[in-house]
């Protein structure tokens, strides 16, 4: 068995002829300062139409970010009051249980969100701060890690930059609980440090980064699960010292019983839901599976290779499968690779091999259950596709809770990403001249730099000063479940981000299950389905309805009037087009309310009449 040459990282080492040959110490922590501004510069840049509109702005649209927002209030809130009890009941689809367990808590980051939400008690803008901060966090997990496979400054660079700013990232941007990668670069760099080391540190922060990935998002504790068994075992294969290893893994048993004991406190909620039916059928992993071409598909945002998106772009599961690494860390991924193939560096293919085998599981996995073609829509029978080891090993894996097979993405990203550090340290060493070091290096930024930009689209937010009134005026009414009409499409995220200012539990939601009860809130009401949405609206225990009449057909602004002549509606306010109502008896207004108790708005009334 050929030994890999692994080493404690040094400041020092060869691999850091890429930016300075025998770097003082002073001129190390320069380079490490210059590291970072370079990932805070990227952060900017990609960022900026974000960053300055913090409190008034979401990237793309305010459906995900909206309902993110909502979450991390409601988690706040029941923290600050102490209702661990409600912890998991969210303040939309009001009165179900459990309903945060629907989509990730994300409960990893209220250590943050928890005092912003004190200082600035903004939903959006907590938001967009925790959106933002994770770029720069992530480039730095990814850097830690590279750094220490390849002792080198350089390698640390190349997987920091284009694990952060890669497509998925871009791709998930309006998914805050997806932007916390650095779960996985931590737990991998644990991993690491297990095997190499006997410190303590190294399970610790394998432990730190598992818990982590379970309460921020269970996806990406999902593919630690899976990816990272078949990382250790291929590494233990190549392992010179495998029974010391062995022995050294076994006495982490009692951390991992705590580890998994903290883990499964997470997933009590979820594995509630799921023993209630809640699940998704493999069917349902159509849109967001991917197909091979979509690695070569860069961020649909891209600026310098959005042709390159345009040419083929997914034809569904659009937020789900822009997978493309970069061209620059594929290059030298896949050269470095073939050099090793034909030189017969031994040694080199020993270090990629644990990458190459979880990424190359992780590429197999993204692909689903089956091999899809590439068509807008499922077909009806799937018994005529070839199946995949996905199919097979959904159940056993509980793979059946992940929507998105194409999320195994973000592993195999983080592998191409380590192997082309490997590769690119590699030749660097062979340089003799400095400043021919340096070139190569300037070069590699300022590839990542130009194939990682973006312009992330940003829609303005009714927030804050330009909050509509309807709203200002709920919060100062008696608490009571608030429903909307319309009460489907995007306005629905806008409601319950809304909810977080007029302090009012919303009949309406969505998520990534809808309970039972309330299917037919999120149907698109007509005129023929009014009453029977109505009663259902009752049924749950809706005080106040909000019409927007703007967002409405005539014919079922008819069907509203109907209702408020026989009197089961009756109108307490009315801002422009916005109308609020009451179920049942009509409640005295308070000063300023808008219109008096009782008044049909205007907008429902119909037409004026002249006198005779």
């Amino acid at each position: 068995m050929v030994p890999i040459a692994y080493a404690p990282p040094s400041p020092r080492s060869p691999g850091d002829a890429g930016f300075a040959a025998g770097a003082s110490r002073r001129q190390g922590l320069l380079l490490d300062a210059a590291v970072i501004g370079w990932y805070l510069v990227l952060t900017t840049v990609s960022l900026w139409p974000i960053i300055i509109g913090l409190d008034s702005v979401v990237p793309h649209s305010v459906r995900d970010p909206g309902f993110q927002a909502t979450v991390l209030h409601d988690v706040s809130e029941r923290l600050l009051h102490l209702d661990l009890a409600h912890l998991f009941d969210a303040s939309f689809f009001y009165p179900a249980h459990l309903t945060l367990a629907m989509a990730d808590a994300q409960l990893g980051l209220q250590p943050i969100a928890l005092p912003l939400h004190l200082l600035f008690g903004d939903a959006l803008l907590v938001l967009n701060i925790l959106v933002v901060a994770s770029f720069p966090v992530t480039a730095l997990s990814g850097d830690l890690l590279g750094r220490y496979l390849t002792h080198s400054r350089v390698g640390g660079f190349m997987v920091g930059t284009a694990y952060a700013f890669a497509a998925y990232r871009f791709e998930h941007v309006i998914h805050l609980q997806l932007l916390q990668s650095w779960t996985l670069a931590l737990a991998y760099l644990g991993l690491e440090l297990m095997i190499r080391e006997r410190r303590r540190r190294g399970p610790l922060l394998w432990a730190f980064a598992v818990v982590a990935a379970a309460f921020t998002s269970l996806n990406y504790l999902l593919l630690l699960v899976i990816t990272q068994p078949i990382y250790l075992v291929t590494r233990i294969a190549f392992a010179t010292d495998r029974r010391a290893l062995l022995v050294r893994l076994r006495g982490l048993i009692v951390l991992g019983v705590v580890t998994a004991g903290l883990i499964g406190i997470a997933v009590i909620p979820y594995v509630a839901l799921r023993l209630q039916g809640y699940e998704r059928t493999l069917a349902a992993t159509f849109p967001f599976s991917a197909r091979a071409i979509d690695y070569l598909v860069p961020a649909a945002d891209s600026v310098a290779l959005h042709p390159l998106f345009a040419l083929h772009p997914p034809r569904t599961g659009i937020d789900e499968r822009e997978l493309f690494p970069g061209g620059v860390i594929i290059a030298a991924a896949l050269l470095g690779g073939i050099a090793a193939i034909v030189m017969r560096r031994t040694a080199h293919l020993l270090q990629i091999a644990p990458w190459v085998a979880a990424g190359g599981f992780a590429f197999l996995f993204s692909f689903g259950p089956y091999l899809w073609p590439d068509t807008a829509a499922a077909p009806s029978n799937t018994g005529t596709l070839i199946s995949l080891p996905y199919r097979y090993l959904a159940r056993p894996l509980l793979l059946e809770s992940l929507r998105s097979p194409a999320r195994f993405g973000v592993i195999v990203l983080l592998a191409v990403a380590v192997i082309a550090a490997f590769a690119v340290v590699r030749v660097l060493t062979r340089l003799k001249r400095p400043w021919l070091r340096m070139m190569v290096v300037a070069a590699l930024g300022l590839g990542m730099a130009v194939e990682y930009s973006v312009s992330i689209p940003v829609e303005q937010v009714a927030w804050g000063s330009r909050l509509p009134p309807v709203y200002a005026w709920l919060r100062q009414q008696a608490p009571g479940p608030v429903v909307e009409l319309p009460g489907a499409g995007v306005e629905v995220s806008y409601y319950l981000l809304a909810s977080t200012v007029d302090g009012h539990p919303r009949i309406n939601g969505w998520s990534g299950f809808t309970p039972r009860d309330h299917v037919a809130i999120g149907r698109p009401v007509t005129a023929a389905s009014l009453p029977g949405w109505l009663a259902v609206a009752r049924t749950l225990g809706a005080e106040y309805l909000v019409v927007h009449a703007d967002g409405l057909d005539p014919g079922t602004l008819a069907a509203l009037r109907l209702e408020l002549d026989r009197g089961s509606l009756m109108s307490v306010a009315r801002f422009g087009s916005d109308e609020v109502f009451r179920f049942g008896k009509p409640t005295a207004s308070r000063p300023g309310s808008g219109s008096a108790v009782g008044e049909t708005p205007t907008s429902l009334r119909g037409p004026a009449r002249g006198g005779s």
